[in-house]
């Protein structure tokens, strides 16, 4: 734990040879709690976000009818322990309307209560609830990902009726971890 609050770094990674964000999340003691509160010890928070209003940030917002396309890395260290609960890494979000700010899909590691079954899922929701979609993928070993670079790439049409694809590459080998569409 960094007791004096420090949650990331630019830091030189050493396979790509480029500088790269570092985010740290603390446990011991939980000075990171959900929403800054180190008494909530059921979840962690530290998010990097843009603002969520349609004026200044609307431009790189999924905004209604428009196609986006999101493609980013990431690594989870060898070693890491997922929650079965809460333990988001990325989260897309409404933009607009009664629910501006609930998310609508998140991939989240996660584990059963005894720490066994470590994988990564991709939960579909509207409104803050489980849909008919719910859970879209599950069950890819957390294994898979641990210590290695992924590429996402994620494409989605903002309609009622939508389009969300989500295709997670590991980098090392070219080998396809989750190629999911609806």
């Amino acid at each position: 734990g960094h007791l004096e609050g420090v949650h990331g770094a630019v830091d030189l990674d050493g396979d790509f040879n480029r500088h790269v964000f570092r985010f740290d999340i603390h446990i011991d003691p939980v000075i990171d709690g959900d929403r800054c509160s180190s008494s909530t010890v059921d979840r962690q928070r530290n998010e990097m976000k843009s603002i969520t209003n349609n004026s200044t940030w609307a431009k790189v917002q999924g905004n209604w009818d428009e196609w986006q396309i999101l493609e980013w890395r990431f690594r989870l260290p060898v070693g890491l322990q997922p929650t079965a609960n809460f333990f988001h890494i990325h989260q897309l979000k409404a933009q607009d309307g009664p629910n501006n700010g609930a998310p609508t899909i998140t991939i989240t590691p996660r584990a059963s209560s005894s720490g066994s079954n470590k994988r990564i899922q991709v939960i579909h929701s509207v409104d803050g609830r489980n849909t008919d979609k719910g859970t879209i993928v599950d069950n890819v070993p957390l294994s898979e990902f641990e210590g290695e670079w992924v590429q996402v790439r994620e494409e989605m049409h903002y309609t009622y009726e939508g389009h969300y694809a989500l295709k997670v590459t590991r980098i090392r080998d070219g080998k396809v971890l989750i190629d999911f569409t609806d």
